[in-house]
């Protein structure tokens, strides 16, 4: 038998592609073993920490900016587990600031851009505030989203949830621009929900019309019960692969919600329309979804 050097060839790199690739390990708030920055906190923002953002000088951030003017912010948190003195602590607390417009410039080697986003350095973990230059767009209006955490500084990971992080945003209209919305975002599980609803809804709507289209002239809800009771209940090899049909196109249009829901949250940087638990859970149920509950009825449905 004559072996393919190519296919040799081609398995050799996809292994050592897989044995030399980064190997981060999942968890609720992210991975754990990222060198510089911070995304080991998930779990429910804490009251406790209290972000904030200013200017270099200490003043408010302006209601308006200036096209093309740089500008220094000021930016961390107060409260949490990072406020409490102690001679022993390893390291205080970190942050991430997202901006949906403008430049940052870092001043000092207390933070970094990583992915386009500023973030602390191993330098910086250990304050609770910090600075930057940011340099304005010609226009449109600019957000802020700050997330921070305030942590215990035992230099552990957070197993017990000991560790306490908060985010907030801030807006800036160009001069002349439109003013600030304060719209509340939506509840990504009252939106879930509520697309959940607007499914099962339909799919009785359509068993009612199909009940319906099969008698016109003597339609009754009397025999709508017996009707819906027979297809529920029958052994008929056809009419068992048509349930099986049904039932794997309504899992369908539920897989495609969470996955709606998912590009949402993906759409612009920073966004918070899904907690990242959500995200982790959403992700993982679009998958076990469209596999088990919308690709295997419909494959049985052929079956049958």
């Amino acid at each position: 038998m004559q072996i393919n050097k190519k296919i040799i060839v081609i398995t050799t790199l996809l292994i050592a592609s897989l044995m030399f690739a980064p190997s981060l390990q999942a968890r609720s708030g992210g991975i754990n073993n990222v060198q510089m920055g911070c995304t080991c906190h998930g779990g429910s923002p804490s009251g406790d920490v209290s972000p904030f953002m200013t200017l270099g000088n200490g003043s408010a951030l302006p209601s308006e900016y200036n096209a093309g003017e740089t500008y220094t912010l000021s930016f961390g948190f107060s409260g949490g587990p990072g406020a409490v003195v102690d001679e022993n602590r390893i390291n205080t607390g970190g942050f991430n600031l997202v901006s949906s417009s403008g430049t940052f410039t870092i001043l000092d080697d207390t933070t970094q851009m990583i992915a386009g986003e500023l973030t602390h350095s191993t330098t910086g973990n250990d304050q609770m505030n910090w600075s930057v230059e940011w340099t304005a767009p010609s226009s449109g209006e600019v957000s802020f989203l700050l997330s921070v955490n305030s942590v215990n500084g035992n230099g552990e990971p957070d197993i017990n949830g000991d560790d306490a992080w908060a985010q907030s945003t801030y807006s800036i209209a160009a001069i002349g621009g439109e003013e600030v919305s304060n719209v509340e975002p939506a509840d990504a599980m009252t939106v879930l929900f509520s697309a959940l609803l607007l499914v099962i809804s339909l799919l009785v709507i359509s068993l009612v019309y199909v009940f319906y289209r099969m008698n016109p002239e003597s339609f009754s809800w009397e025999s709508f019960a017996p009707w819906i009771a027979d297809w529920l209940t029958s052994t008929d090899h056809k009419k068992v692969g048509t349930l099986y049909f049904v039932a794997g196109l309504f899992y369908f249009i539920v897989g495609g919600v969470i996955a709606l829901l998912i590009r949402v949250q993906l759409a612009v940087p920073g966004n918070d329309f899904l907690t990242r638990d959500q995200y982790n859970q959403f992700f993982t149920l679009h998958g076990t979804v469209m596999i088990f509950l919308a690709a295997m009825p419909l494959i049985n449905g052929f079956a049958n």
